[in-house]
């Protein structure tokens, strides 16, 4: 979806009553915004990869259950994903990959009410993650925000309520945070990425060094995505995990997708380092 004059994708209220979803595609070079969904309903944007819009990548206005999942969203001229008015409830961002000069990565305003967890945001003009206006409530978790042009992660007015935990924001150049609510297990470390390629199959993923493996909330530890001790920090979970003095790669494989009440499903789990 490309080249178009206006939004790549615009979902308008008359889909209030659907399941809107948009998976798998490639949106780039409109000169609006990459998605805009205006006061819809269950909007599902998945495994796209949406860049060099004149607008925002994904901007959602006064639009209930939202889930942004598993996208990669880059150089877009405002925001990497933009969620706006108090309509805006229940919206969750996972595991996306942000990055490459977005105006902010994450942007919540005017009442918008998101759960911004285990994202990879780097290298946006501003911050990683900025909450404005009030009303505005934002969940931050595990999300790896580093190499930012403002804060990792930002608070920018009364009324505003950002609560941030086992996040990594490393190298951001205004600073790591600005007048969070509440704050506990952040750290500071290099990330420590494999490649910072975007054509390699390792791009952002963490090595076997990185601070950021097993350290993500334990809250999260029931995920089935997660392979070692802890669910990690990050868009990726890494096959590492962390030994006393050496780093164990652990891989998870299921015998079956799906299975039918009675039937076995094997685990299969291989440590190596």
């Amino acid at each position: 979806i490309y080249f178009n004059t206006g939004d790549g994708v615009d979902i308008q209220p008359a889909a209030s009553s659907r399941s809107n979803s948009i998976v798998g595609c490639r949106i780039r070079r409109n000169t609006g915004n990459g998605i805009l969904a205006d006061a819809v309903t269950n909007l599902f944007v998945n495994k796209n990869t949406i860049w060099s819009n004149g607008g925002s990548g994904i901007d959602v206005t006064a639009t209930p259950n939202v889930n942004i999942q598993s996208n990669r969203i880059y150089r877009n001229t405002s925001q990497g994903v933009w969620l706006q008015g108090a309509g805006t409830t229940g919206g969750l961002v996972y595991r996306n990959l942000i990055y490459g000069g977005n105006a902010n990565g994450v942007r919540g305003w005017a009442g918008a009410d998101a759960r911004v967890i285990n994202n990879t945001i780097i290298s946006q003009v501003g911050s990683g993650v900025l909450a404005e206006s009030a009303g505005t409530l934002v969940e931050a978790t595990n999300n790896i925000l580093a190499w930012n042009g403002g804060y990792g992660l930002r608070k920018n007015a009364g009324g505003v309520t950002v609560t941030a935990g086992y996040n990594d924001w490393h190298g951001n150049t205004t600073g790591t945070n600005l007048s969070l609510t509440s704050s506990v297990a952040n750290i500071t470390n290099n990330p420590r990425f494999l490649s910072a390629d975007p054509t390699s199959t390792n791009f952002l993923r963490l090595s076997n060094s990185s601070a950021c493996v097993d350290s993500g909330s334990t809250n999260y530890d029931g995920s089935p995505i997660r392979l070692g001790l802890h669910i990690d920090m990050g868009a990726f979970e890494s096959p590492y995990t962390k030994g006393s003095g050496a780093s164990i790669a652990v891989r998870k494989a299921v015998s079956k997708t799906y299975v039918r009440p009675y039937e076995f499903l094997l685990y299969t789990v291989t440590l190596s380092n």
